[in-house]
């Protein structure tokens, strides 16, 4: 065991949070949403062949109000996932395949509805779909059949947000990422860091974080920056994303900001953890106490 006394520290969950993280730091490459969405029906199909048919009317979780959740009954599941303002809402809804949709039945896909056309379309960017955290794991097991990895291409792996997207924190967002390494090694990991640091955007004065790299990962960097503009990479820390920057333009120097809706305090954490070396091993906090 170690005991661990930090003074002035009032934030005990944060406090833990960062004692618990084990820091292996990776970069990914990412897939867009609409290179993967195909295979998700197909996986869906393939789920249904294989499970039960459902007796009970499928659950899907639809962004909106309450109101707007609740009207058109009988619309099938696609038709109430749609884009409008408001929560999130789990609703029942008639399943068109006659209960047959076990990954949708979780999983909200990212697609979005164009008003014009009344079709569906996969979002940009490398989130394919929203799942409640208390169904994270049933929705690993079907990703994790044989039947339904032989689905995806071989590159493909998937990995959940660090946090949750809503206030909530009932959501979790799963995203899409891409293997290039036949041995399956992320293309750039934390050693390549030499410091980050926490300040404010030149324009934004919204919190971000700044790292410098050394020769080798601001080689490896400026190729995979040069190669991705356009699409995300994600930061990886102990196999869960804290962020999926777009990469706008190549980056030679090894010297980058990365920018979202972080918390001061959240990215004061983040650039800690891209700081620190991985401890061989992750620790559990058994027991915590406030002294005043």
């Amino acid at each position: 065991q170690i005991e661990v006394e930090l003074k002035g520290i009032d934030d005990i969950e944060r406090v833990s949070n960062l004692l618990t993280v084990q820091g292996k730091l990776e970069f990914w490459e990412t897939y867009e949403n609409r290179e993967i969405y195909g295979y998700l029906v197909q996986s869906n199909e393939m789920l249904a062949s294989i499970l039960e048919p459902q007796e009970e009317p499928v659950k899907a979780v639809v962004k909106g109000t309450k109101e707007a959740a609740d009207t058109g009954t009988g619309l099938t599941l696609l038709d109430k996932i749609k884009e409008i303002d408001g929560g999130a809402y789990t609703v029942s809804v008639t399943d068109p395949n006659g209960g047959k949709s076990p990954l949708f039945s979780i999983l909200q896909p990212a697609i979005f509805q164009d008003e014009a056309t009344g079709k569906y379309f996969p979002g940009e960017g490398p989130v394919i779909g929203y799942v409640a955290v208390k169904d994270t794991a049933e929705l690993n097991r079907y990703l994790n059949m044989e039947q339904i990895k032989e689905i995806f291409p071989g590159s493909f792996r998937w990995k959940w947000e660090a946090k949750p997207y809503d206030e909530e924190n009932k959501f979790l967002r799963l995203l899409a990422i891409k293997v290039s390494d036949r041995e399956g090694r992320a293309p750039l990991e934390g050693n390549a860091i030499v410091d980050a640091y926490q300040d404010f955007g030149q324009f934004s004065n919204q919190p971000e974080i700044y790292m410098s790299m050394n020769a080798e990962g601001t080689e490896i960097w400026k190729q995979l920056t040069a190669a991705n503009i356009g699409k995300a990479l994600a930061i990886v820390i102990d196999d869960k994303v804290y962020s999926f920057p777009t990469v706008n333009t190549e980056i030679p120097n090894g010297r980058s900001n990365i920018s979202g809706a972080f918390t001061i305090n959240e990215a004061k954490d983040f650039a800690t953890l891209l700081n620190v070396s991985p401890l061989p091993c992750r620790l559990k906090v058994v027991d915590e106490a406030v002294i005043h």
